[in-house]
């Protein structure tokens, strides 16, 4: 039995008795509405085909993963939109798989490797998603393509970051060639 099956199997235990008896309010009520928060958070996944952490708990409407990745319900109606969405649409009463890197370049170390985080957005955006705001390095995907950009993005997140090193060292080495030279007088 998959944990889906065994909250709907609870509710509609605890439905079916809150129908015959007054239930405590904390039964009746709050255990209901957190086992409905618990079936959104296993109906999303599933259709995102994501596997839920076993100790993960989100908010009804927004799951956030890790400080990368989000799947959230955006819409006017959920005061949650695109911020400056590249080619002006917006998601109206829709599930979207979010990738965000609110630092940009500053996500692969204190130098800011811009030329970098350009490439590594640009490799994301290859995944075609529906929606990209480019501005506030975001990128919004539908659920046929998620589970897919969810299982290659930390191997490609590692790649990236193991770049990041590697140039930085030979432009710190660089730098210290050209130091040399200075002192050297050449």
């Amino acid at each position: 039995m998959k944990k889906l099956e065994a909250y709907k199997e609870i509710l509609k235990s605890i439905e079916k008795c809150a129908a015959k008896v007054e239930l405590d309010y904390s039964i009746g009520n709050s255990f209901t509405s957190t086992l409905k928060g618990y079936i959104e958070q296993e109906e999303v996944f599933e259709k995102f085909q994501i596997v839920v952490p076993s100790h993960y708990v989100g908010n009804n409407g927004w799951y956030r993963l890790n400080n990368f990745v989000a799947i959230g319900l955006f819409g006017d109606k959920y005061k949650r939109t695109i911020g400056w969405s590249d080619d002006g649409s917006q998601p109206e009463d829709e599930w979207l798989y979010v990738l965000s890197f609110s630092t940009g370049g500053y996500l692969f170390g204190e130098h800011y490797p811009k030329d970098l985080f350009t490439r590594f957005f640009k490799e994301l955006k290859q995944y075609a998603p529906k929606y990209s705001d480019t501005a506030n390095n975001t990128l919004y995907f539908t659920e046929g393509i998620a589970a897919q950009v969810h299982n290659d993005f930390p191997g490609i997140l590692q790649r990236y970051k193991e770049l990041a090193i590697e140039e930085h060292k030979a432009a710190k080495i660089e730098a210290l060639r050209e130091q040399l030279k200075t002192l050297e007088g050449k």
